[in-house]
Order: structure tokens, then sequence, then C-alpha cells
């Protein structure tokens, strides 16, 4: 079984939840399943409320605009949801783009180097396939575009076989951990920088 993340055949079970296996890449130290049912899963999306608050949200953006170089006109909410970040947007003249699992837009429609930035909170867990999007996500940034991403690593959520977020019930299928995002990054194009534990800005190069 090779790993989703850096593309490694040395991995080994871990443990399972609700029928489905998680192993562990001995490379980048992520932890995955390759299949969840479709019908196990019970939600997309268990967070509080709390962290798609204007503040936080403003806060984002906030690190958004600072970590390009230029103005932010056009960005993509991966996983728009609730369209929260995009409201926050249009208040700030910033032009938002939603994308999510049900929406007509998809990553693969849209042009070369078309935007500014991306925002990806609480998403990428969910990929079973992270290296394609991501790889498609560096050629939709202009080239010195940013990829914003929140998500809970391996170092944040302690021993995986215990912790509530490693979960296939809410689609978690693929737990990150810092060393396996940075190979992604690479892979994909990016440099990282880690914001805190569960924060990420990967820069176009």
């Amino acid at each position: 079984m090779r790993c989703p993340i850096c593309d490694c055949a040395e991995t080994y079970f871990v443990f399972s939840k609700d029928t489905c296996s998680y192993v562990k890449c001995q490379i980048c130290e992520s932890v995955f399943t390759t299949f969840i049912p479709p019908n196990l899963i019970k939600t997309q999306n268990e967070a509080p409320d709390e962290r798609n608050s204007d503040q936080n949200n403003s806060e984002r953006l906030r690190r958004i605009q600072n970590a390009l170089p230029g103005k932010l006109d056009v960005m993509l909410d991966f996983g728009c949801g609730g369209v929260e970040m995009i409201n926050i947007c249009g208040r700030s003249c910033v032009c938002c783009l939603g994308v999510d699992m049900e929406t007509s837009l998809q990553l693969d429609r849209l042009p070369i180097h078309f935007l500014d930035a991306i925002n990806m909170v609480e998403v990428i867990e969910h990929l079973y396939r992270p290296r394609k999007v991501l790889r498609q996500m560096h050629r939709v940034l202009r080239p010195d575009g940013v990829l914003y991403i929140e998500t809970a690593t391996t170092q944040a959520i302690g021993d995986p076989a215990i912790s509530d977020y490693c979960n296939p019930c809410i689609g978690h299928c693929t737990i990150f951990s810092h060393g396996g995002l940075r190979r992604l990054a690479q892979y994909a194009g990016f440099e990282m920088e880690t914001i805190n534990p569960t924060t990420f800005i990967f820069h176009r190069i």
C-alpha cells in the first residue's frame, strides 16, 4: 500500500476504526486509510461554529494578504461549505470563488495562473489523492500565489488510534505529519511556511 502523500511503499498497519484500517508511512509518518465506505460517513464537518466565525476568517484573510508580495484580488475557498469566507472577502472587496463537492465550479475548470491565493481549512484530511489536488492548485495559482492550509497534524492530535480526529465517520482519511506536509509541498512545487502546529502557508515556486 503506497502512501498518498510521499508515494512510499513502506507502510504498516496501526489500528482500525469502524471497519476502516489505518496505516502509517515509515518515511513521512503520516497516517491514512485508502477507503471509507460512503454509508459510514455521518458528516463532513463536526467542528464548532466558532471555527468559521467572522473573527477567525478575518484572521485567515489577513494572514493570506500578508503572505502575498502584491495585492490580493482573486482567491478560492476550497471546501467553501457555508460560504462564510466568501462573505468575509466580499466585505473586504476581495473576489472569492467557492469550490465544494456540490458546486458547479471545480478546480480543474479554472485557467492557469488565475488565482492569487487558495484557502483550505480542515479539508486536506478528506482527500484521498492530495498529490493530484495540490498539483492542480499549483497550476491555477499565479507565480507568487499562496495556498493557506489548516489541518490537525499527527503532532497536534497525539496518538491517532485514540484521537477523535482520526475518525472515518467524519471523513478523515489522511492525517498528515509536518514532514508529510513538507514532502507534499515539495512534490507539488511549493515551499512550506509553518505558522503554528495546525496552520501552514504554501508559497508557490
